[in-house]
């Protein structure tokens, strides 16, 4: 069913039209609009005591009809084609492709929290009855709600979109420069290599793996108080929003707290079990801790708040600091042999900075606007309940991934010295590069999918191409790393790592195959679907138990993650198949 083909047909029928303007733009079923009471110039369609918005779309198809008498929908759903229960679902399927909650799910690729739901349990229709033309506030946003929803299903599909208008919105400048804060740190990866010494690198990259698995917890709060903040946002509960903010920070900081002291105790430990220089490898991320996690929370709120250039600037001054000051302090330090002291505490800065950053524009506009109140705590005590639920799946679902990613390494810091850790290091840096070059394609094309799938065209080249593209930048990564080994790893590291460069080939394997299931991953939620985002924990572990048994050299290690990664790839594409 392609809705732009619809919408031109419903334009010259009568009774198509009112099918289309009820049941598909507006959301109604065909008995609610028999007692439709219309009010085109205010822009809603009252029934009863519910107020559904009209689109403009929607508005003119009726403005063309002379009566509502003697109008046959089901002969208008015939003649168009299609069914009540498909132009719902049509309806629904752009409701959640334009709200905050789809794009924050197309954001997070490898999450399945957030699928569409049935069209009377999306915004607005979940508050109809609560809805008053008369309060502008909230009746307005459920007004761009609906027109954003319906300009979606019905506009042509356009190969290209002008650059300069792309560039002006806000949330694609955010994901924009959140790809180039990647790169920052890819760059700040490289520049500490050819900086610091194998064993001094193969410090750092444990303090930046720690950093990464600490980081599942704030990343679990950004996505809870991102999606929540948003629909309190929507619906004007203030209440809400101030328990969120003040659940999310109380807890994000005790926690910070509670675990920067087990760092200080466990850093005398980690010098031994590690194999590090000593504790200051550890003491200034333990002091940054708190931070980093109070961080979580309130970029949620500006992500849900849709302040998303406050955001962007949050996440471009912690890959700002982290470059500028790290290259700064190592090779200020490095006369005396502390480079990746420097470094460190250049992590740590960035974290702290950065959520100056976030705490600044949160209070220079609170998104607060009521005290709780007794009688509403209640209520207050069932959010929290879905928060923590949402919190658990999403951070058990980055567990996957963060383990895949990082696992090795630290288990390699374990089992080997720091001078082979650190070339292990710089080769799984160099390896992941895929990782960046697939990223915008996702950004890309994830929109696009959803797009044609609520026009109800087919996905499946949009698949081929997806996956094809994948499959070109890790195959050429691949042969480069085969044919060129040596000298990438000379022209990105130095002379001191080259020794490591029979690993490279390898190690892109295993990188490629965890990319392509990333892919994969990604077209199945974009779908709305994405059952097999409890797999790559189960390769996860699969992988640790894997290490722990066969580690005798760094190759094997590296054949162990293919040999993982191959069944991973083989499991999800053969759910995604079903």
């Amino acid at each position: 069913m392609n809705l732009e083909e619809i919408y031109r047909l419903a334009q010259n029928n009568r009774n198509a039209a009112l099918a289309l303007a009820f049941i598909g733009f507006t959301g109604l079923t065909q008995e609610q609009s028999k007692h439709a009471e219309l009010h085109l110039d205010e822009h809603y369609v009252r029934v009863r005591d519910a107020v559904y918005p009209l689109s403009k779309q929607a508005t003119e198809l009726l403005r063309n009809l002379n009566h509502l008498h003697d109008i046959d929908i089901a002969k208008g759903l015939q003649d168009l084609g299609t069914n009540e229960d498909d132009l719902r679902d049509a309806l629904s399927a752009a409701v959640w492709s334009t709200s905050d909650d789809g794009q924050l799910l197309q954001e997070m690729v490898a999450l399945n929290t957030l699928n569409r739901l049935p069209l009377e349990l999306t915004y607005p229709f979940s508050v109809a009855h609560q809805l008053d033309p008369n309060d502008p506030i909230r009746f307005e946003h459920s007004l761009e709600t609906i027109q954003s929803a319906v300009d979606f299903m019905v506009a042509p599909s356009k190969p290209f979109i002008p650059l300069l208008h792309k560039l002006l919105d806000a949330k694609l400048f955010f994901l924009v420069v959140t790809t180039g804060v990647s790169g920052l740190n890819l760059i700040h990866n490289l520049l500490m290599g050819r900086l610091l010494s194998p064993a001094d690198y193969g410090q750092l990259t444990f303090v930046n793996t720690i950093l990464l698995i600490i980081g599942l917890i704030p990343s679990g709060m950004q996505t809870v108080s991102a999606r929540y903040s948003s629909i309190y946002e929507s619906q004007g509960k203030d209440h809400l929003m101030q328990s969120l903010w003040r659940f999310g920070t109380r807890y994000s900081w005790l926690i910070g707290i509670f675990i920067a002291f087990l760092l200080f105790l466990l850093a005398p430990f980690f010098v031994d079990w590690f194999q590090l220089r000593n504790v200051w490898i550890v003491y200034p991320i333990a002091f940054g801790i708190p931070f980093f996690l109070a961080t979580g929370t309130e970029r949620g709120l500006l992500q849900g708040k849709e302040r998303y250039y406050w955001l962007s600037g949050a996440y471009l001054v912690e890959g700002v600091i982290r470059l500028g000051l790290g290259v700064i302090l190592t090779l200020a330090l490095a006369s005396s042999n502390r480079g990746v002291d420097g470094a460190i505490w250049a992590l740590s800065q960035s974290l702290i900075l950065t959520w100056f950053v976030t705490w600044l524009s949160l209070y220079s506009r609170p998104p607060i606007k009521e005290p709780i109140v007794a009688e509403r705590e209640g209520s207050i005590s069932e959010e929290r309940k879905m928060w923590l639920s949402l919190l658990g799946f999403t951070v058990m679902a980055l567990l996957g991934q963060a383990l895949i990613t990082n696992s090795d390494f630290v288990l390699v810091k374990t089992y080997f010295d720091s001078y082979d850790a650190g070339l292990y290091a710089a080769i799984s840096v160099i390896g992941r590069i895929v990782y960046f070059g697939t990223l915008p394609l996702t950004i890309l094309i994830v929109p696009i999918i959803a797009r044609q799938q609520a026009q109800g065209n087919s996905t499946r080249k949009l698949f081929y191409i997806l996956m094809g593209s994948g499959v070109f930048l890790c195959g050429g990564l691949i042969v480069a790393s085969v044919l060129f080994a040596p000298l990438i790893v000379e022209l990105l590291y130095g002379n001191a790592y080259v020794e490591a460069a029979y690993l490279l080939p390898m190690y892109t394997v295993a990188a490629a195959l965890f990319v392509l299931t990333n892919l994969l991953v990604t077209y199945r939620v974009a779908l709305g679907k994405g059952g097999e985002t409890w797999m790559p924990l189960l390769a996860a572990i699969a992988q640790i138990i894997g290490v722990i048994l066969f580690h005798d050299s760094l190759m094997t290690i590296i054949i162990v993650q293919i040999v993982i990664m191959s069944v991973l790839f083989t499991g999800v594409a053969w759910r995604a198949r079903q």
